[in-house]
Formats: C-alpha cells, structure tokens, sequence
C-alpha cells in the first residue's frame, strides 16, 4: 500500500530539531575562524576535529526526515530532490551570474561543471551526494530489512575514503582533493545512518532516558577526547604518537569524532522540550547554507584587510565579526524571501 499524505505525517523530533541548528552555527563558524591561509594549532586544531560533524549532521537529519516506515511512491522522493535541487540551482546561479559580472563570461563547459560538481559555491561540495542519497532512500524504503547491511556496508566504505585508501587518482592533489570530497561514498553513511535512527526510533524512545543520557554523554565525551589527542598527540610518558598510529591513524579518529558527535547530540537532545527559536533555525538550515558564504565572502573582500591592517584588529576580532555577517545576511535573505514568495519560498530559497 502506498502511504498517502496524511499517512506520512510524522511526529516531529525535537533532537533533530536541536542536531540542525548545531549544525549550521558551526558551519557557520566554520567557514568564519577556520580560514585556508591560517594553519591551526593546539585547541583550535581540537575543535576544527569536533566540527567536522556538521555536514554529516545535515545528512543525518535528511536521512531521518526521509525515511517513512510506509511504502511511499517515487513521487514523495521525487518533490524532496526538487525541493533541494531547485534552491541549489538558483544560489548557484546567483554565484555564477556575480562571477560573469567581475570576471567576465564564463565558459559554458565550466558553468555545467560547477553545477553539477557543487562548485558554483566551494561549500556546496555535498549536494550531489545530498541528491543520489535521496533517491536511495526510495528503495530502501521498500526493503527495510536491507538498512542494517546496507548501513554497515556504507560506514566501513566511507571510513576507507577517510583513510584515502579508496580515492580518486587526478592529475594534481588538488584536483584528486576536489573529486574525493565529492565521492558519494564518502557521505552516502550519514544519511542511511539517519534512516537507520528514524526506522528504529520508537525502540530509541522506549529507552530509558537515565541510560540514554549516560551514552550519550559517553559518545560526545569520546568525541571530544578523541579530538584532544589529534592536537595534542600523547607523550613519550604513555606512548608514542608513532606508536599510537601504528594501529590507529589520524582519518579514522576524526571519523569516530564525527559519529560520536552526531549521534551524542541526536541522543542527548530527545528528551529536550520543543523551542520556537531552534524550531525556525532547523527550517530555515537549509537556506542559510546556500547564503552565508556570499556575505562572509563578501566581508572579507572588501573589509577584512581594512580591519585587520588599518584598524588594527586581531584576527580572531575580524574572524568575529565575520561570523556575524555571515549569520545575519544569511538570516536576511530567510526573511526577505519567505515575505516576497510566501509559500513558495521553500522552492525558491530552501
């Protein structure tokens, strides 16, 4: 039987909820403090490890918003990948036509190529991956019995394209990095992981809260210890980091921060009471994803260096305030789109 509308509606989670907002406050953060032209050391270095968890949060969440414990038609996953490919597209499309404006035009080949690779905005990198996962979860829908293998396959296949040991050869490191942040492989876990929690979840409930909060107190507390001992490698006293990557590397304890930072928050957050303000950052993640980069880009072109140079301000106070800009011209463009399109922002925004 094909599940009909009203046979889909499901109870909403408050944890995911909670995981979704976390998540594009980091990200946010991210993109503000974690620059490419400034290496991190000591506990920055810690906390760029536990943010990682941010863009598989985001597939976690898909994956759970996804999954219908009913036979769904085609057409249900069909209007979701409209619902993300549509707003993609019309970010990109922005991005570019500001590209043709400074740069000049742009070769056709290349603007097809930024398009379908997510590189019409460089943070975009996951939302082909976003969209094959999407169309997966149709079949797997249909045979549920298939998520735990299927689940199992997928986490051990993205741990190998952590470690590099499945990758895409190219003519630079570059280029081989473009391509192998892209790997479908490598993001396709996270979301069936969430497809996973949402088809076991009234079994997740049923747990009692005391047991629930302990583990997931234990997955974040992992997270976190796990990312001190990336920055700062253990000594000589208890053993040596040459000896600890012996049998563990540097790929797969970032990999187990980005579990045990996913599942921790999704666990702890269960038991917590429904806000109106975590409620509208959830709705309004995926528009803030598409747009904040225009603004923090954009700040940091045309102000950083008078801040930093001319003011004197430190890094850390210009990284600041990007943040800020980024949030609040991101937050702008949720509120001026939903009061010019109405309903149909989500299509047109996110």
């Amino acid at each position: 039987m094909v599940a009909t509308q009203s046979t889909r509606r499901r109870k909403r989670y408050a944890s995911i909820d909670y995981l979704k907002a976390a998540a594009i406050l980091t990200v946010i953060w991210i993109h503000a403090y974690l620059t490419l032209w400034r290496a991190q050391v000591g506990i920055v270095l810690s906390i760029e490890a536990l943010t990682r968890f941010a863009v598989p949060a985001f597939l976690f969440a898909s994956g759970f918003l996804a999954f219908s414990p009913a036979r769904v038609d085609f057409s249900h996953h069909r209007a979701r990948v409209t619902r993300i490919l549509v707003p993609y597209l019309v970010a990109s499309a922005i991005a570019i036509a500001g590209r043709w404006l400074v740069l000049g035009p742009l070769p056709l080949n290349q603007i097809a190529k930024d398009l379908l690779t997510g590189d019409a905005v460089g943070v975009y990198y996951f939302m082909m991956p976003l969209i094959v996962a999407t169309l997966l979860s149709w079949p797997l829908a249909r045979v549920p019995g298939a998520m735990t293998p299927v689940l199992a396959v997928l986490v051990a296949t993205a741990w190998l394209c952590e470690r590099g040991t499945i990758a895409f050869s190219d003519s630079s490191p570059l280029d081989a990095y473009f391509w192998n942040l892209r790997n479908p492989l490598r993001w396709l876990g996270y979301f069936v992981a969430g497809c996973w929690a949402a088809q076991h979840v009234a079994w997740i409930v049923t747990v009692r809260r005391g047991p629930r909060i302990i583990a997931s107190l234990g997955l974040l507390g992992t997270a976190v210890v796990l990312s001190l001992a990336l920055a700062y490698p253990p000594g000589t006293s208890w053993q040596s980091w040459q000896s600890w990557q012996s049998w563990i590397d540097r790929a797969t304890l970032e990999y187990a921060v980005i579990y045990a930072s996913v599942l921790g928050l999704f666990l702890l957050a269960m038991d917590w009471p429904e806000q109106p303000i975590v409620r509208w950052l959830s709705d309004a993640t995926y528009p803030i994803y598409l747009y904040h980069f225009f603004f923090i880009a954009g700040f940091r072109y045309g102000c950083r260096d008078t801040l930093h140079q001319q003011w004197g301000l430190s890094n850390r106070v210009v990284d600041s305030i990007t943040f800020v800009v980024g949030a609040a011209g991101a937050l702008a463009v949720v509120y001026l789109g939903r009061r010019a399109f109405g309903r149909a922002a989500r299509i047109v925004i996110g």
